[in-house]
């Protein structure tokens, strides 16, 4: 997914990987002293950890689907559309429609290999 745009999406993966650690670190705490006031029910202490470990699986996956969907949108071929805070600047001319997005250019390393592969199909005639 953030193959061709990954110095430009890694942006938005960390900030969303920080929010999911940061939150981790901080129940991990909690469900902690859980564990110790049920220090004499192993059963229960299972039963914590399963249905915390689930519900972090669930939180984590979610997560990462909606953060893929939103790159995608952002990123899409190759433009950048322009968001704050997780929303898409919406055009004051139009409703509904994103302000015009960054079109920044590939690193020439891109180009090169465009060129190495498909060369021929895409040269441009020249004339007689």
């Amino acid at each position: 997914m953030a193959y061709s745009r990954y110095s430009d999406m890694i942006v938005d993966i960390r900030k969303e990987q920080n929010k999911l650690e940061s939150s981790f670190i901080n129940e991990v705490e909690q469900v902690d002293k859980r564990l110790i006031a049920e220090k004499d029910n192993p059963a229960k202490m299972r039963e914590v950890m399963t249905q915390f470990s689930l519900a972090k699986a669930e939180q984590t996956m979610n997560s990462w689907r909606k953060l893929s969907q939103f790159l995608l949108v952002k990123y899409i071929d190759g433009n950048i559309k322009k968001e704050t805070n997780g929303k898409f600047e919406e055009s004051p001319y139009r409703k509904g429609q994103c302000v015009f997005p960054e079109q920044p250019e590939y690193p020439q390393e891109w180009y090169k290999m465009i060129i190495e592969d498909h060369g021929e199909t895409i040269k441009v005639p020249t004339k007689k």
